[in-house]
């Protein structure tokens, strides 16, 4: 009798298994408690559903199977679908309709069949038991993976008084291309951003390139004021973790932290976080509590069915990147002392929400290249009018503040030629008050030194520059194609 009351729990176990399962492949951008809305909300209609099956299937046994096979079917269509649509046989009318009368086939099967199904019902609840097992095994192996060791020599103490300690602000334009490179790849020319920068005070460098390709590189090489030496495979859960704990445990937030710095954060869809501590996070809005909810609804019919009722919407995005905006001008009022803000701001990131005058685009998920270089374009010249709407609010400060403007990489459109400069040229312009940095003395800039740049200009310290380097990834390791980008015509006036 008892064996049967835990056998019941089939459906609702392999719910709990795919939930877990599709958290574990996403481990390197979600937290805990992301598991709590899917498990309030799924298991309660699994629940539900067995028992309404239930009742039709009067077989314990036969509404056992049934429920857990529907369950599996809701969550391995859309992953199944995905997979036949890049052969192009995996239209949506099509296979629903297969899967119907599979669905059709199977319950009558079950209902009609003289056979016992009671030993099909333990092996089945015995490998769902294991899969769950081992998907949380390696949740708990991976969580605790020992990270990559902070580079404590690179620590120090600032050398000017307190008193002159000004608040810093980071601001990441996730993907903002370099002027050059808009002019050359997208005949725009961007240049009345920068002479606006120019105009408040700020210095852009005539050449500002990325070290790496990717967010998952640019910004801890760029938090910890180095290069990141160990194999990296993107596709690898493991490296991705290792990503996600230099980040948190990284050596330009850990040097403010020690002179007396509180340190400020946005969030976003990557969530990666300079600081374990979650206190003084901005921007988590509903796009934070609902991503891992929403991702796995969107892996599931549901998807279908609401894409059927409504286009989707940006709603979430807007709130999030606007947040960042209207939230900065006012942080130096909420907090008392000295401020580090790192605001990694997805724009101008696909998705592309925003055209060039703010107003929400339609919502789409495909396009063609001459639509996505549009769109992208658009929301770049509304970032750029945000952007400046911000620096005016934060230099009308007093005293005014030090304000880091880059961003980690662009459009990776050609990434796969090396030869070409376009991937590498990034944006980059620096605000320091009271000090004035030269041409001649950065010809090049590239991420990895902008924070050595800024502590040595600002508060004393002595970093030595390191060499601009550039890389892609093949086999898993870090290629340098510096030589070859520099000697790129693109760049050739590079020193």
């Amino acid at each position: 009798m008892q064996l049967n009351k835990i056998l019941k729990l089939q459906p609702i176990l392999f719910a709990i298994y795919f939930v877990i399962f599709l958290y574990n492949e996403n481990l390197d951008e979600l937290i805990f408690a992301d598991l709590l809305l899917p498990f309030a909300v799924i298991i309660p209609i699994v629940l539900l559903f067995s028992i309404v099956i239930g009742l039709i299937i009067k077989n314990d046994t036969k509404s056992i199977l049934s429920s857990s096979f529907f369950t599996i079917l809701f969550f391995v269509y859309i992953p199944l679908h995905n997979v036949l649509y890049e052969f192009q046989i995996g239209r949506h009318v099509i296979l629903l309709l297969i899967f119907f009368i599979c669905s059709l086939i199977v319950i009558f099967f079950f209902i009609k069949s003289k056979k016992n199904f009671d030993k099909l019902l333990q092996i089945s609840y015995v490998i769902v038991l294991v899969l769950i097992i081992f998907n949380i095994s390696e949740i708990s192996f991976y969580s605790n993976i020992s990270s990559i060791t902070m580079n404590e020599n690179l620590i120090q103490s600032f050398s000017i008084n307190k008193q002159d300690y000004r608040d810093v602000y980071h601001i990441i334009l996730d993907e903002h291309a370099g002027t050059d490179a808009l002019q050359q790849y997208y005949n725009y020319n961007n240049s009345k951003f920068d002479n606006s920068l120019r105009n408040m005070g700020f210095f852009i460098p005539e050449k500002s390139l990325s070290n790496y390709l990717s967010t998952y590189l640019a910004i801890p090489s760029i938090l910890n004021m180095d290069y990141i030496e160990q194999e990296f495979d993107p596709q690898e859960k493991e490296s991705n973790i290792l990503v996600d704990k230099m980040v948190r445990n990284n050596v330009v937030t850990k040097i403010f932290e020690e002179n007396g710095y509180q340190i400020i954060y946005s969030y976003n869809e990557y969530n990666l976080k300079p600081t374990n501590n979650s206190a003084h996070e901005l921007c988590n809005t509903s796009i934070g509590s609902t991503q891992f909810m929403t991702f796995i609804l969107d892996n599931t019919p549901i998807f279908i069915v609401q894409s059927l009722i409504e286009q989707g919407n940006y709603s979430p995005f807007v709130q999030n990147r606007l947040c960042v905006f209207n939230e900065l001008p006012f942080l130096d009022e909420e907090f008392l002392g000295p401020i580090f803000v790192h605001a990694h701001v997805l724009l101008p990131h696909y998705p592309f929400i925003f055209s060039s005058d703010g107003s929400i685009n339609p919502y789409q998920t495909q396009m063609t290249r001459d639509e996505f270089d549009s769109l992208y374009l658009s929301q770049l010249m509304y970032t750029d009018s945000l952007v400046l709407e911000l620096v005016e609010k934060l230099l009308a400060k007093e005293p005014q503040p030090i304000i880091l403007i880059q961003s980690d990489h662009v459009d990776r459109q050609e990434e796969t030629d090396n030869s070409n400069g376009y991937s590498f040229s990034n944006f980059a312009a620096y605000y320091f008050p009271n000090v004035e940095l030269k041409t001649n003395d950065y010809p090049l800039l590239t991420p990895v030194n902008s924070f050595r740049i800024l502590f040595n200009n600002n508060f004393g310290t002595n970093y030595d520059l390191l060499e601009n380097k550039m890389y892609v990834i093949e086999d898993n390791k870090f290629k340098d194609v510096t030589t070859t980008l520099i000697s790129n015509n693109t760049f050739n006036k590079i020193d």
